[in-house]
């Protein structure tokens, strides 16, 4: 065998150097990196929409019984003109419904009245981060004798964390209390427990 044939048969047998090696790695720690960094941006765009959602909705409740007098879906609401005066003392207890539920413009129920006076503009919607979760609206005396704006029925393995996160950018950032507390259930409770699966606003 010659040197050539040698010195082919060497390189032949060669394999990558510790620089080539290290650099394979270096990419493939970026696009992991990049791969995490990009589903936590989409899940905290998700938390973001979700904490938006209670707030708009919570607005769209004190902007409809500031025009008609009384709170949307409470028995005060559908006796009163659009234009009238403001019923003197209590405004109304808002009777329990549900995101999910299809509603009409008008129909009495929470979301068909913000509906039929523009406050919002769309007939059902549902959690942007845990599909299986809605938005309702009630007066369950978690915060007694006040309505109440929830996120509810949470399935999520990071619910905990997700509500924990919302009660941090819209109160005290402790589930058990404040004005916004994890509930356990649809009807809600408000509980202190480690594994809510909701969350409730005070409107």
């Amino acid at each position: 065998m010659d040197m050539k044939s040698l010195q082919k048969q060497r390189h032949a047998q060669q394999g990558f150097t510790l620089v080539e090696i290290a650099i394979v790695l270096v990419i493939i720690g970026l696009l992991l990196g990049g791969v995490l960094k990009g589903q936590e941006m989409i899940d905290s765009a998700k938390i973001k929409s979700d904490t938006d959602t209670l707030v708009a909705l919570q607005a769209a409740s004190h902007a409809y019984r500031d025009r008609i007098g009384a709170y949307p879906g409470s028995p005060y609401s559908t006796s009163i003109a659009d234009g009238d005066d403001p019923i003197v003392g209590n405004k109304g207890t808002i009777t329990a419904d549900e995101s999910s539920t299809v509603y009409a413009a008008d129909d009495g129920t929470f979301f068909g009245e913000l509906l039929g006076k523009g406050f919002i503009s769309q007939n059902t919607f549902n959690a942007e981060y845990d599909t299986g979760a809605v938005f309702t609206v009630a007066n369950d005396n978690i915060f007694p004798a006040k309505n109440e704006v929830c996120l509810t029925g949470m399935t999520d393995a990071d619910t905990i964390e997700v509500l924990r996160g919302i009660d941090a950018k819209l109160d005290d950032g402790n589930l058990g209390t404040g004005k916004v507390v994890g509930v356990d259930a649809n009807p809600p409770t408000a509980i202190e427990a480690a594994a809510p699966v909701g969350i409730c606003m005070e409107m």
